[in-house]
């Protein structure tokens, strides 16, 4: 199984953690503390696709939020209009897309390879990682909220058939398409 050095997981941890602290919001701290002792950090991302080796999963969502302020400074370069709330929730809906992802992917202790928890991951994961946000009381806006859901679109989303309203609202929604598509950007470099 490839992965990641002791000093990259420490490197992509420690700026994980400096852009969600820089944010200065309420509830940092316990959002932290849930990660750290959920073991987000260490899962991968997946069993087959992108990221699929012990810190996959934080690799991945440091490697949407650069795609992510790509994405952005491409935007500003051509407008000249820089928003640094904006900048925020960029990070925010990036780094956080798939915290609800702690759980779906493990590394087994019998065989090392990497297990899918099928019930975990049959529930789908855009509208689980807000609960799980909201469960911590960690404050989203309504935009970003909508970025973390709808960031896969409505084919792995379980929920469309009964929030098509929202669906909608986020394909024209600038923060959810730019989390859409700097997710399947850093998935696809993987």
């Amino acid at each position: 199984m490839k992965g990641i050095s002791t000093e990259e997981q420490l490197r992509l941890k420690t700026e994980f953690e400096d852009c969600l602290s820089c944010i200065n919001r309420d509830k940092t701290d316990t959002l932290l503390g849930w990660l750290n002792e959920h073991h987000f950090f260490e899962v991968p991302a997946s069993c087959n696709y992108h990221n699929n080796f012990r810190y996959g999963l934080l690799k991945h969502s440091i490697d949407v939020y650069h795609e992510g302020l790509k994405i952005y400074y491409d935007t500003v370069s051509k407008t000249g209009n820089e928003d640094y709330k904006f900048k925020d929730s960029i990070a925010v809906a990036c780094l956080l897309h798939d915290i609800c992802k702690w759980n779906v992917y493990y590394i087994s202790p019998y065989d090392n390879a990497i297990k899918k928890n099928m019930k975990a991951y049959s529930e789908g994961h855009g509208l689980k990682s807000i609960r799980i946000l909201e469960k911590i009381g960690y404050p989203l806006t309504e935009q970003e909220k909508l970025a973390i859901w709808w960031h896969m679109g409505q084919k792995y989303e379980p929920s469309y058939k009964r929030y098509t309203k929202e669906y909608k609202l986020s394909t024209t929604d600038p923060l959810c398409n730019l989390v859409r598509n700097a997710d399947r950007a850093a998935a696809g470099k993987a």
